[in-house]
């Protein structure tokens, strides 16, 4: 009786271990090789990282904004820190004396400067497209003085005390006249100190500022008071761009739409609406 022929030929076997280990291989990385040209297409615009610089004063002038450990802090990174998170822009700050703010912002190294403001720095700025925000915050420049002096008139300021650098506009004529004396300053706490112990009449600063050294230095929260009587300047601070006013615009919407939690973070930092 024949015998069946039960082998296999050796087309029909299957394929060797080691060959199947190499294709299962092959397919690996080609599927990877098309992920990775999908990562790179698709998914980098989405989690690319812009980063721009803002030029910002090396001055202590919280609640508003400071340096401690030459960490820039205040209300003003807590904004822009909430701008940079909700954007994707990530912001780096650079810390200068103000006039080399400025002339870095007009040379262009630096991208951004806060606080800013139309009146400020005019010549430097001539024939710039200067960009400016919405109001970031108000302020106050005024005299506070002890409450007993409140009311008492302009008559009554002999002597006006100031911190060395920043400009008393609203009293530059009657300095300049011969009619108020200017006593400057190192920084705030030897300005109010001045007032406190009557050596000035009445220290030119702004009102939030006052406060916060009065409360947290010398302790002695509400021991002078604004006389809204005197001259004083009622007005904005902005954050400003030549070079990205589109980024100025979806800075305007960011302040629209997180108004509330704005209103909150000055509400902690007592400033603007919330310094008096």
């Amino acid at each position: 009786m024949a015998t069946s022929n039960v082998g296999v030929s050796m087309t029909e076997r299957a394929p060797p271990t080691f060959l199947l280990r190499n294709v299962g291989i092959i397919m690996i990385k080609s599927m990877f090789g098309i992920l990775v040209v999908f990562w790179g297409v698709f998914a980098s615009p989405l989690f690319a990282t812009e980063e721009y610089v803002v030029g910002v004063g090396d001055y202590d002038y919280l609640p508003h904004h400071g340096l401690v450990d030459r960490e820039y802090t205040g209300y003003a990174r807590e904004v822009l820190d909430l701008f940079s998170q909700t954007s994707g822009y990530l912001l780096t700050y650079r810390p200068l004396p103000w006039k080399r703010v400025i002339h870095e912002y007009i040379r262009g190294d630096v991208d951004f400067i806060f606080p800013d403001n139309p009146h400020w720095d005019t010549e430097a700025k001539e024939g710039k497209d200067v960009q400016y925000s919405n109001t970031v915050v108000t302020y106050i420049d005024g005299v506070v003085v002890l409450p007993e002096n409140k009311g008492k008139g302009i008559s009554h300021l002999k002597i006006l005390g100031t911190v060395r650098g920043f400009t008393s506009l609203d009293y530059y004529g009657d300095i300049e006249s011969g009619q108020i004396e200017l006593s400057e300053n190192t920084n705030f706490i030897p300005l109010l100190q001045q007032v406190l112990m009557k050596r000035v009449d009445g220290a030119y600063i702004e009102v939030s500022v006052a406060n916060y050294y009065l409360r947290e230095h010398l302790k002695k929260p509400g021991a002078l008071v604004l006389d809204a009587d005197l001259p004083h300047t009622e007005d904005s601070y902005y954050l400003s761009s030549i070079k990205y006013p589109q980024i100025i615009q979806e800075f305007n919407e960011f302040l629209t739409a997180e108004q509330d939690v704005i209103e909150t973070l000055q509400k902690k930092y007592k400033v603007g609406a919330f310094a008096l």
